[in-house]
């Protein structure tokens, strides 16, 4: 299955290809095959109903990312990191943070960050991978301070109206985290 949509835009799917569609069959197949095929209907439904609200907003993340990419935003932001030199692996894991504590997730923050650390990378001479893991590993720190992971587990462990509480707790060591991450970047791609 493919699409094309104006002259810049086009894609493919290939399902008998993708690994959901094994999964999906896999499951399919045990299911009758154990004659529990009455019951996935309503697990499906279940399991649809939690998936679509999270399938949305990376939907939106993705969209946002995509037209953050061909408007030249994501160019505009590189250059403007490039301008930071050498010293852009020590701040590739803070971009991460940055990401995962204003959208909540680390893989939105790596959806609308990657882009640009590549860009910057590419701008800068710097190894590509080198700089995705220090943004990987910034956006995954970051879940420590994300609004919504903080509200969350407050609820959860009973200290809702605590939640300044917690993001000061949480502070300190998402910082000291992410600047061993910066310190191990700038060694990694300087030194060894």
């Amino acid at each position: 299955m493919s699409w094309t949509l104006g002259e810049s835009y086009s894609g493919s799917y290939q399902p008998l290809y993708h690994p959901g569609t094994m999964l999906f069959a896999g499951l399919l197949v045990a299911a009758i095959a154990k004659g529990q095929g009455a019951v996935l209907r309503g697990a499906l439904m279940a399991a649809l109903n939690r998936l679509l609200p999270v399938a949305l907003a990376l939907l939106v993340m993705l969209a946002l990312s995509r037209l953050m990419v061909h408007s030249g935003m994501i160019a505009s932001l590189a250059a403007a990191a490039a301008s930071v030199g050498p010293a852009w692996p020590i701040i590739a894991p803070f971009i991460g943070v940055l990401g995962t504590f204003i959208t909540g997730s680390a893989t939105a923050s790596n959806i609308l960050f990657t882009d640009l650390q590549v860009s910057t990378a590419q701008s800068l001479s710097l190894p590509v991978p080198s700089l995705i893991a220090a943004q990987g590993f910034g956006a995954a720190i970051g879940n420590i301070i994300a609004p919504y992971n903080i509200i969350a587990g407050s609820a959860t462990v009973g200290l809702t109206g605590r939640e300044g509480e917690v993001l000061e707790r949480t502070l300190l060591p998402c910082l000291l985290y992410a600047g061993a991450g910066a310190a191990v970047s700038f060694l990694a791609i300087y030194l060894i």
